[in-house]
């Protein structure tokens, strides 16, 4: 969208216009952005699967062979890594398409998922990987003030950073611009945003669990084995690697993931709707003055 400003959702919000404006974009949206989370879910927990046997295995033979930690890190950066490019991507690629609600006349899906990784692919994986090393840098020395310090520094760095990828599209700005942006636009009206997303994090949780549940019912006989034997269930990475269950898994995350970016670019636009009218109204009287 060339102008943020014609957006229908750049307007002042309070928290039911917040969470009803997210459920017409959810119901709006479900039919793509169901298919777009469930393929990139369904990718990542095939490929970490894939790598999960051979990294229990070096978790469990590191003691007898120390040199096992090199492939065990490896591993692990390379998990980790894979996860977050894939979910940064997912995130741009929906929150791009919530931005251009009306695409121009010829634009496809894949010609805006072209034309996002193209401008605003690299900036975002600098951003996200920016504010995840400040989040768990802030947690750490919250720890210091013992469980209240850490849980305080992630509501406050989730909120800050909440809004991230939109911001970073819509201003079209390097990772370090974007975070600072974040940090001051967010703090235009912290409390406020801070209630709705834990709010916000708190119904996620909650529709997490009782999906996450639901999806378990299948499975509950291997659950009583893994509480009745966790350590050989567990050396055998069966657990995670069962296709049904990663299948299941993959279309509860993707029932709920496209809540995330909805709420961001509701919250981004009326954020900037806010600021935008205070600026025009310090405009107005410096030009009385």
């Amino acid at each position: 969208m060339e102008n943020y400003k014609e957006h229908p959702n750049y307007q002042e919000l309070n928290i039911d216009s917040l969470f009803q404006n997210a459920w017409e974009i959810y119901k709006r949206n479900f039919g793509w952005f169901f298919f777009y989370s469930f393929l990139v879910v369904l990718l990542l927990q095939y490929f970490n699967s894939l790598f999960m046997v051979p990294y229990i295995e070096d978790i469990n033979s590191i003691a007898e062979d120390p040199e096992k930690a090199v492939s065990l890190l490896k591993n692990t950066s390379l998990i980790v890594l894979v996860t977050i490019i894939g979910y940064t991507l997912l995130y741009l690629f929906l929150t791009y398409l919530l931005l251009n609600p009306d695409p121009e006349p010829g634009e496809t899906h894949f010609s805006l998922l072209g034309k996002a990784i193209k401008t605003h692919f690299l900036p975002l994986l600098g951003a996200t990987i920016l504010s995840g090393i400040i989040m768990i840098f802030g947690t750490v020395l919250g720890l210091f003030l013992l469980i209240i310090g850490a849980f305080a520094a992630i509501v406050y760095f989730g909120t800050i950073f909440f809004p991230i990828v939109p911001l970073l599209v819509i201003e079209n700005t390097n990772p370090i611009d974007a975070i600072l942006r974040c940090f001051r636009l967010v703090h235009s009206d912290l409390w406020k945003i801070i209630g709705w997303v834990v709010v916000f994090f708190i119904m996620y949780l909650v529709i997490s669990l009782v999906l996450g549940a639901l999806t378990m019912i299948p499975f509950a006989s291997d659950f009583f084995e893994i509480v009745s034997n966790p350590t050989s269930t567990f050396e055998s990475g069966n657990f995670m690697n069962n296709p049904l269950q990663v299948i299941l898994s993959s279309l509860v995350n993707a029932l709920i993931l496209p809540l995330m970016p909805i709420f961001a670019m509701l919250i981004y636009l009326s954020l900037k709707y806010k600021e935008d009218k205070e600026n025009e109204r310090n405009e107005i009287l410096k030009q009385m003055v």
